[in-house]
């Protein structure tokens, strides 16, 4: 259900291959914890016991998480291979506590932020638990009455939350089965409904007011800020969109899409347990259906679903090839910083991964491309040595290069990200697409001081929202470095936006982008002190905003030297 494996994506360094290369991807199914008799037994990931792994997600550095329902707990797969109990005693009940002295009851979701703080939907309790680094657990939200209220997390009442996602600036978002909603609970505290009519279950799109759910039982969110969302009940996959609209996606027989996979759609939705979905590279995202009993893929730009692991038949059988495997209700997934799956398996009593290898062949491609770069100083215009960093949008591709002046770089077809980061200078972001031909790009550097702005290019927000998508996070930490490197500068943060829309909005989404910018870097340890904000709406367009390409540069953050 849960993915993270960008927040790290973006830290990986791979050498350049100056050779055009082809892939060809080898998936196959192996089982990656628990042996297969029903107990509890903490110890070596294969001779481990588990009873019904239910919720599972993966943190920064590769440590697996999973609820273990019936047992009442959360337990860990550690990257050394060892499988321990993190959090409720093995029976049912309901406290709060160190680990294995807190009480639980039937666990079913759970969620890790990049603090190491783990969020649990405590199913049978009707709240969410909050397990601190240090080992101990406390009540975020609910009474541990069912119900349904919004407001503050200390009054609110959940009825069955059955999952949790947290996003990338730490607001938790809840899915119920009872109450057929999706609630989010913000950095204040504060509980509302997104999505759903608390206890009216329905089928309906519309915005969060006229929306109706039933039985939702999985949630993932896609790069762009959107949620996609299992309907269990309804046999779907709804998406809620950044701008709060929720619209069907799939129904039971992926109406739409061409159906590569031979299986419909047969979530379960009862026993507590979730319909899992987690998002993939670009616009991919993977479903594990317990009522199918397999894993699909769904490929949303090319409206296409296949089977991914999984021959639809319940039963236990690892494989190279994964379309020969066997699962027996796998009910949740998640994604590792190698597109590995991770599958809850709850009726063979263990945890699967789809293993993902992708292997490279050479190319005899001839033609060759070149990105031909010049760094120059703006005010001088004389040439500048600098540490370039390039990355490829949707790619593992990353190279670090010191480009004397120029350089020319071979590179294959695709979009690039560009940062430029040197003692004195602004930061420098852009973003470069390759093509057919070489392109050229010439980069001035502007020296640090008070009144020097620079645009950073690679910050990106979900269409009409000011929640940054993963692709942020990149551009995010090259600021977060500069502002770390130089501990003396104060800057402001400004917001742009296009002709789109009216000046009201306009001014609103500017300011919050600003804002949502702001936050992140302070979460990351700057100082609050160090950064002010605002937004201008579109009031100072840098381009045409009578063309895609010009709005496009409009929409934007700069930076600017205050002090």
């Amino acid at each position: 259900m849960k993915k993270i494996y960008f927040l790290l994506f973006c830290s990986l360094f791979i050498g350049l291959d100056l050779k055009s290369q082809e892939y060809e991807e080898k998936i196959s199914v192996e089982t990656f914890a628990g042996s297969r008799v029903e107990g509890y037994k903490d110890g070596a990931a294969l001779q481990a016991r588990l009873r019904s792994p239910n919720g599972i997600t993966v943190d920064t550095k590769g440590n697996i998480y999973f609820a273990d329902s019936k047992n009442h707990c959360i337990r860990k797969v550690t990257t050394e291979g060892q499988v321990i109990t993190i959090a409720g005693a093995g029976v049912p009940g309901n406290s709060t506590g160190i680990g294995t002295q807190s009480l639980l009851n039937w666990p079913s979701g759970v969620a890790v932020d990049k603090n190491g703080n783990v969020y649990i939907a405590d199913y049978g309790n009707h709240c969410i638990k909050k397990l601190l680094p240090n080992g101990q657990l406390i009540l975020l939200a609910g009474k541990g009455q069912p119900g349904y209220k919004d407001g503050k997390a200390e009054e609110a009442l959940f009825n069955n939350p059955i999952g949790v996602y947290v996003d990338y600036t730490n607001n938790l978002y809840v899915i119920e089965t009872k109450n057929h909603t999706v609630r989010k609970i913000d950095n204040e505290g504060i509980v509302t409904t997104i999505a759903g009519k608390g206890g009216i279950p329905g089928f309906k799109d519309g915005d969060s007011k006229q929306s109706r759910l039933d039985t939702p039982i999985g949630m993932c969110l896609d790069r762009y800020g959107n949620f996609y969302i299992v309907d269990g009940r309804n046999s779907a996959i709804r998406k809620l969109r950044a701008d709060g609209y929720l619209e069907t996606v799939l129904d039971s027989k992926f109406t739409s899409y061409q159906n590569l996979s031979g299986k419909n759609l047969m979530f379960i939705h009862n026993e507590g347990s979730g319909g899992g979905i987690c998002s993939g590279p670009l616009d991919v995202f993977f479903i594990a259906d317990g009522g199918a009993h397999c894993i699909f893929k769904v490929d949303i730009q090319k409206k296409e679903i296949s089977l991914y692991a999984g021959t639809g038949v319940p039963g236990f059988k690892d494989h190279e090839i994964a379309t020969q495997a066997q699962f027996n209700r796998p009910v949740d997934l998640c994604m590792d910083l190698q597109e590995n799956l991770y599958i809850s398996d709850i009726r063979n009593f263990i945890i699967r991964k789809v293993k993902y290898q992708k292997i490279k062949k050479e190319s005899t491609e001839q033609h060759k491309i070149y990105l031909n770069l010049q760094v120059i100083h703006q005010e001088t215009r004389k040439p500048i040595s600098a540490p370039i960093s390039i990355m490829q949008k949707g790619d593992e591709f990353r190279k670090e290069i010191s480009v004397n002046g120029k350089e020319s770089i071979e590179l294959k077809k695709g979009t690039y990200f560009i940062n430029i980061e040197i003692k004195g200078f602004m930061p420098y972001q852009s973003e470069v697409n390759i093509k057919n031909e070489s392109k050229d790009l010439l980069i001035e550097l502007i020296p640090i001081k008070k009144g020097a702005t620079a645009v950073l290019s690679n910050i990106y927000f979900a269409p009409n929202s000011s929640s940054l998508t993963i692709d942020a996070i990149e551009g995010l930490n090259h600021l977060i470095q500069f502002l770390k490197d130089n501990p003396e500068v104060k800057i402001r943060i400004s917001g742009h936006t296009d002709i789109g829309s009216t000046h009201e909005f306009n001014m609103q989404l500017s300011t919050a982008r600003a804002k949502s910018v702001r936050d992140y870097i302070v979460q990351m340890g700057i100082p609050s002190n160090r950064i002010d904000w605002r937004g201008y709406g579109n009031t100072k367009p840098i381009a045409d905003n009578t063309t895609p390409e010009g709005r496009q540069k409009n929409r934007r953050i700069e930076i600017e030297i205050i002090e």
